[in-house]
């Protein structure tokens, strides 16, 4: 397999999607297992492209593997003008932090929201000197743009997945 920063290229910029002049919109709630259609929902919209490249959406395997993988107590519901647009499932583990998922729905994507709520969490994480890790879908390019773009690095290779690392030598990125 070619590197994996070959796999990267960059991909032609949305019009409409253009960074508003700010996130003092974005607003933030915990998630509840009231959430779980919400979320579906959302995975739906922001990883069902690319688990469909992979697997093929099947709605009921998908449910089904929601219903035992969904952890609201772990889950930000992300929401503009009190619209959900999104789910950030990070936690605080004793050597890292974990990032499981950062799903924005499609037509909110590009405008800086996962940059802002990664470099959240990288602030955090450099403040306590630990490092950030997350795993991406090989075929998910997008994403592994941003997140090469802000300084993570390849770990490990699985044969869907890239696990990559940001380490606290790092520092946040504004782009």
């Amino acid at each position: 397999m070619s590197d994996w920063k070959d796999t990267l290229q960059a991909e032609p910029q949305d019009l409409k999607a253009s960074k508003p002049e700010s996130l003092v919109q974005l607003a933030r709630r915990p998630a509840t297992a009231a959430d779980f259609e919400v979320t579906l929902a959302i995975k739906k919209q922001a990883l069902g492209p690319y688990i469909e490249q992979v697997w093929g959406w099947e709605d009921e395997f998908q449910r089904v593997f929601h219903s035992e993988n969904f952890k609201p107590d772990s889950t930000t519901i992300l929401l503009y003008e009190g619209k959900e647009i999104g789910l950030l499932e990070a936690e605080e583990q004793p050597d890292c932090f974990f990032i499981q998922s950062l799903l924005i729905v499609p037509e909110f994507q590009g405008r800086g929201v996962g940059t802002a709520l990664l470099n959240e969490i990288i602030t955090k994480a450099l403040a306590v000197d630990k490092p950030v890790r997350l795993d991406v879908l090989q075929v998910n390019k997008r994403a592994l743009q941003l997140y090469q773009r802000l300084g993570f690095t390849l770990q490990n290779t699985t044969e869907l997945t890239f696990q990559l690392v940001l380490s606290t030598q790092h520092e946040v990125s504004n782009s």
